[in-house]
């Protein structure tokens, strides 16, 4: 079976929410295993991750336009990317919450967080936000209890990390 996580991504104060197929393509099946720092965790070599496996710090070079991913590329924060993890938020809850519970606590954690982050508020900023969240069947069958916020330019990719950027 093929596990999926969802993203949501919020743009002009709208979260939106498309529905499309989760299932790796076809360049999933030759897609290099990123390479990570054994003190770090930093990716120092771009190419596929786990989609339960990113964290905070990963710079993702996907154009992060589907809802459901069951991996992404990432690569070193200072080669072009689409979005950056940098924030994590694990439910406690041992029962599925529902869709609209998961949601609504993924945009006011990757909300609240994104000022640390950024260096401003979310509302104030260039820049947006999205997130990784868990649907019933990872819950259930993967034990998926995470929210992971990512930030990105809406108007391409960005070179850096953008932590305290403050714009």
């Amino acid at each position: 079976m093929n596990l999926t996580r969802t993203a949501s991504a919020l743009a002009v104060a709208t979260l939106v929410a498309a529905t499309a197929a989760g299932c790796s393509t076809f360049g999933d099946l030759f897609a290099e295993d990123a390479v990570r720092d054994d003190d770090t965790n930093e990716v120092v070599e771009g190419g596929s991750v786990d989609i339960f496996s990113i964290a905070p710090g990963d710079c993702i070079a996907d154009n992060l336009e589907d809802t459901e991913y069951s991996t992404v590329s990432v690569v070193p924060c200072s080669e072009p990317h689409d979005g950056e993890v940098y924030f994590t938020y694990t439910f406690t809850e041992s029962e599925y919450p529902g869709d609209d519970a998961i949601q609504s606590t993924g945009d006011e954690q990757c909300y609240d967080a994104f000022e640390d982050f950024i260096g401003i508020p979310w509302d104030e900023s260039v820049y947006y936000y999205g997130y990784f969240y868990p649907n019933q069947t990872t819950w259930d069958e993967n034990d998926d209890r995470e929210i992971d916020c990512y930030v990105y330019d809406e108007t391409g990719q960005v070179t850096g990390t953008l932590e305290g950027v403050a714009s």
